[in-house]
């Protein structure tokens, strides 16, 4: 088995397999939320790209990236995206400073807060009127 870069163990849940433990507990933080009857239509590595780019923006000027999950929240009706990220490489972090002047909604990025936990920061881009809910 080859080892992952930056020391990630592929976890399989409920017959998926998913890149990282913490890309699995995002997938079971989901899974229990739609059952609860707080969001549905999950949906598992969503490419999102400005929505002025067709495609064929330059890299430096609109990076596209696969987000890991985008749902429905079922109390606003809308779209929302759901990243776990581990490790903050440059891309994105160009996508995250995209993601907040311009993101097409709001973003939770999942990080490992030790021990089993998970921390998220909840992103609404400036075109949405308010500022970063939480940290």
């Amino acid at each position: 088995m080859r080892r992952h870069k930056y020391n990630a163990r592929s976890t399989t849940l409920d017959g998926i397999s998913y890149p990282s433990q913490l890309h699995a507990n995002l997938a079971g933080e989901l899974k229990w939320r739609k059952m609860s009857g707080e969001i549905d239509d999950i949906r598992r590595e969503v490419r999102v790209e400005p929505p002025w780019c067709s495609g064929e923006c330059g890299k430096r000027v609109a990076p596209q990236v696969k987000v890991d999950f985008s749902f429905t929240n079922l109390a606003t009706k809308e779209t929302e995206w759901a990243e776990a990220k581990g490790v903050r490489f440059q891309r994105w972090i160009e996508f995250e400073t995209w993601w907040r002047a311009n993101g097409p909604g709001i973003l939770h990025v999942y990080t490992d807060g030790g021990r089993g936990r998970m921390r998220i920061e909840t992103i609404k881009p400036e075109s949405y009127g308010t500022e970063i809910v939480g940290k």
